[in-house]
Formats: structure tokens, C-alpha cells, sequence
């Protein structure tokens, strides 16, 4: 369980935030009290660290025993920046178990990309994962793959600075880091990338030979 901080207690999580991606300034405006919220798991001796902004900003030991309560915790919609890429596997876990219920068995009415350099194949097009129902949810090493009818797969690559996001139905791609939304009758499963370079990607595979070659070429561990 996170305490909220006392201005006095705030400025012991600072280490832990010195991985913040370009956030410096963000960060110490918050532990000097100006913005937000900060809670830790122990005020005296901190493992890690959350910074509730107009953003959640997650700093520290993602194996600490508060890690995963404090990603579970986070009430959508929301928006989500770690310090390290060392928090990765813990948010793909909790965000594959958060969007079973939200997609598993719902029909996938488009798919809508910002930029189109975002999508890696050309092969099968695009728009054959149209109309199709979401069978199964996947972890493919460091990707989710979303099984789709017909034996089509959606793989996307979150890298370090990717967030999936649960929004209204048809919600508008106008934020700069938006990339995809994958639309659906219930809401719209959206795709942003922080930063300015954009690592992030999108594959439509068509077959499971082709997702575990995939699986091969990329050297990932094997479908969880």
C-alpha cells in the first residue's frame, strides 16, 4: 500500500525518478510540492514512487511488493510513464489481464492509424482485420498479439514508451501521441507512443506459422 507524501518526505524519492524520460522539470516541480500528488511505499527508506499528475508517473523497484498494486489501482481512463523499461513486463501482464474483458469476444469494427508508418506489413492488408471478432489475447515476448477470425493476428510492439488506453467509442486520434485506435462497439482500445521518436509498431500476420516465426526472427520467449 502507497502513503501520500509529506513535502518533507518528498524529496527522498528523487533518485528513483532519474530515469524519467524528459521529465525532469515535471518531476521536481511535483516533489517541491508546486503540482500533484506523491506516494511511496515507505516514506523513510522508498523502493518506489508514484507521481499523480494530469498522468501517472511510476518511479523505483517494479518487483517491490507494492509494484503491482499500484498498477492494478490506477482507475481508467489513464495515462501511464515509467522511468525505466524495467516496469514493461509488469504493465503487459496487468494491461493482458485488463483487456480480456474489454475486447475478448467483441467485434473489431476498424482500425484507424495516425501515422502510416506505425504498420510494418503490407500483407495481408489492413482493413481483412475489419469485421473480425477478437478470439484470443496473447503475450509475445515483449508483444501483445490479439487473435483475431480466421486465424489473423494483430501484433503491436509497445517498446519503452508505448500505453494502450480504454476510451469512448470513436475517440479522436488529435493528441500528438496518438497513434492507432482499434475501434470497437463498447470503446476504442487507443495506441500512444511518448516522445518524439516513434518505436512503437503494428503487424497484421496471416496465420499462427507466421506469428511464431515472427516469434523466432525476434529471439522472444514463447506464447505465455
Amino acid at each position: 500500500m502507497l502513503i501520500q507524501l509529506s513535502a518533507t518526505d518528498r524529496k527522498r524519492v528523487r533518485p528513483l525518478f532519474a530515469g524519467a524520460p524528459g521529465l525532469d522539470g515535471v518531476v521536481d516541480a511535483a516533489l517541491e510540492g508546486a503540482m500533484g500528488i506523491v506516494r511511496s511505499d515507505d516514506a523513510s527508506r522508498p523502493r518506489l514512487a508514484h507521481i499523480e499528475l494530469d498522468f501517472d508517473l511510476l518511479a523505483g523497484d517494479s518487483t517491490a511488493p507494492a509494484a503491482e498494486e499500484v498498477v492494478r489501482g490506477l482507475s481508467p481512463p489513464f495515462s501511464l510513464v515509467v522511468s525505466s523499461s524495467a516496469w514493461a513486463p509488469l504493465i503487459r501482464r496487468v494491461w493482458g489481464e485488463a483487456l480480456q474483458p474489454r475486447i475478448l469476444g467483441r467485434r473489431l469494427e476498424q482500425i484507424r492509424l495516425s501515422s502510416p508508418f506505425l504498420l510494418r506489413t503490407a500483407s495481408p492488408p489492413l482493413k481483412a482485420a475489419t469485421g473480425k471478432v477478437v478470439r484470443s489475447l496473447r503475450r509475445l515476448g515483449k508483444r501483445i498479439a490479439i487473435g483475431l477470425d480466421e486465424d489473423y493476428w494483430l501484433v503491436l510492439h509497445l517498446m519503452i514508451a508505448g500505453r494502450l488506453h480504454w476510451r469512448k467509442p470513436g475517440f479522436g486520434l488529435a493528441s500528438k501521441n496518438a497513434l492507432a485506435a482499434f475501434d470497437f462497439g463498447s470503446g476504442s482500445l487507443v495506441l500512444t507512443e511518448a516522445g518524439t521518436q516513434r518505436r512503437a509498431s503494428l503487424h497484421l500476420l496471416p496465420d499462427r506459422a507466421a506469428l511464431r516465426s515472427r516469434r523466432m526472427a525476434g529471439g522472444d520467449a514463447a506464447l505465455a
